[in-house]
């Protein structure tokens, strides 16, 4: 029997109900190396005084530290073999001609949740659901890998929570959104923009 993708379990019965180009999207299986490459661009906006923080960002090597619009951006996500999970890996072109890289890995946790392994040391945990027009990715807080465990951090008040949605558009394109809120700045990072899935390559 072939195996499912990672994702599947994530969705259960909706994962059927994805339109073909989110299904792609999220289509290396569980133990693979399948890759699924995504082609695109962004617009990324900062809130004035975080924009002032981009050297620290920078440093983190997450969020892109600079704004813009129509980014091009170049995803690769791929599975892991013998392992259930999916390496992340996000290559931004900066205006100046240099790419920033955001490079996390993605493993479920509960039965609509994944854990995304952030490249400095903490976690993030989400749930995926799809409302019958797209996939909406909530916030369940952040978390410390330490000695196999994953403890809470109290993050949100210092890091704010992130949201994001993916929408189809046809066969090949989707678009996404995501947005992060803290509690009393508001909405202090964002970026949307369009996608197309490339390339979707099946490695046992």
């Amino acid at each position: 029997m072939d195996r499912p993708s990672l994702f599947e379990k994530v969705f259960g019965a909706d994962w059927a109900a994805l339109p073909q180009v989110l299904r792609r999207r999220y289509a290396p299986r569980a133990g693979s190396r399948d890759l699924v490459l995504l082609q695109g661009a962004l617009t990324i906006t900062m809130a004035p005084w975080f924009e002032k923080l981009a050297p620290l960002i920078k440093l983190s090597r997450t969020l892109a530290p600079f704004s813009g619009e129509n980014i091009p951006v170049v995803i690769r996500f791929c599975g892991e073999a013998g392992a259930e999970a999916c390496d992340f890996d996000r290559s931004f072109m900066r205006p100046d001609g240099r790419t920033h890289r955001f490079r996390s890995r993605l493993t479920p946790y509960f039965s609509d949740e994944m854990v995304e392994y952030m490249p400095a040391g903490f976690a993030w945990r989400a749930s995926y659901h799809w409302d019958g027009a797209r996939i909406a990715i909530r916030h369940r807080g952040y978390l410390l890998p330490l000695f196999g465990r994953l403890l809470p951090l109290p993050f949100d008040h210092l890091f704010g929570r992130v949201e994001a949605e993916e929408e189809a558009i046809d066969e090949d394109r989707f678009r996404m959104k995501m947005r992060v809120l803290h509690p009393w700045l508001g909405q202090i990072y964002s970026y949307r923009g369009e996608f197309t899935v490339a390339r979707v390559e099946r490695v046992d």
